[in-house]
């Protein structure tokens, strides 16, 4: 038996926008919400970033929420481009709240980043 795995960013079209008007940075298209997963989104505070070996591209982000409980994702950011990744680790920064969408899988609660807003 082959065993097949699969990235779930491989899917993900990331893009980083910023939007003139309202000021928000954008980083979208990380991921969607798959069969059999539940979809949520909201203000959370980033408490907690850990990078790639090579320090240059954010793969997890800890967040807590309005009660203090902590949520751990990974990101998708290394589909972004080398630019793109320098302005999303720029707009990251512990203690800021962010609006966040991400799916939970499974009984365990794996989660998943969908999109991250941030006004600048």
């Amino acid at each position: 038996m082959i065993a097949l795995i699969i990235s779930f960013s491989s899917y993900a079209d990331p893009k980083v926008n910023l939007d003139e008007v309202t000021k928000t940075v954008t980083v979208s298209g990380l991921g969607e919400v798959l069969e059999g997963c539940e979809a949520h989104q909201g203000l959370l505070t980033l408490s907690g970033i850990q990078y790639s070996d090579s320090g240059n591209t954010a793969k997890l982000l800890r967040f807590r929420n309005s009660v203090g409980e902590t949520l751990v994702m990974p990101t998708g950011f290394e589909a972004l481009s080398k630019n793109e990744n320098n302005g999303v680790n720029q707009m990251l920064q512990e203690g800021i709240k962010y609006f966040v969408k991400f799916s939970a899988c499974g009984s365990g609660g794996y989660l998943s980043l969908i999109e991250l807003n941030r006004t600048v």
